[in-house]
């Protein structure tokens, strides 16, 4: 299991501080937004093996859901992106990438 090297901070769904040091258990959620490799006392196993690192995990979560409202506008009912779980960003990443290889072309997030 990873552990935190330093001690910071993530915002929660309700727009919180949250803070997480070396001695903590940090959750998935809090997780997702600590991208910062020096942050980790090892590298994330999802990603160090030469895998692919999502397009989205450097996007905030209301731009994550903005993209979700814009591809949702004009879709039919049973086209439309659900969300799973309580949308919080690893849900709203999924949700993306799930309607990415669902569709005749995957759309590649533009890169800030």
């Amino acid at each position: 299991m990873r552990r935190l090297t330093v001690t910071t901070y993530v915002v929660d769904d309700n727009g919180d501080p949250a803070w997480f040091g070396p001695d903590d258990e940090v959750p998935d959620w809090a997780a997702a937004q600590i991208d910062d490799p020096a942050a980790w006392d090892e590298p994330d196993s999802e990603t160090s093996d030469g895998g692919p690192e999502s397009l989205y995990k450097s996007w905030r979560k209301p731009r994550l859901e903005e993209e979700i409202a814009n591809r949702n506008s004009g879709r039919d009912d049973e086209d439309l992106i659900v969300v799973a779980g309580p949308g919080n960003k690893p849900d709203l990443i999924a949700a993306l990438e799930d309607d990415d290889e669902r569709g005749d072309e995957p759309v590649a997030p533009e890169q800030d």
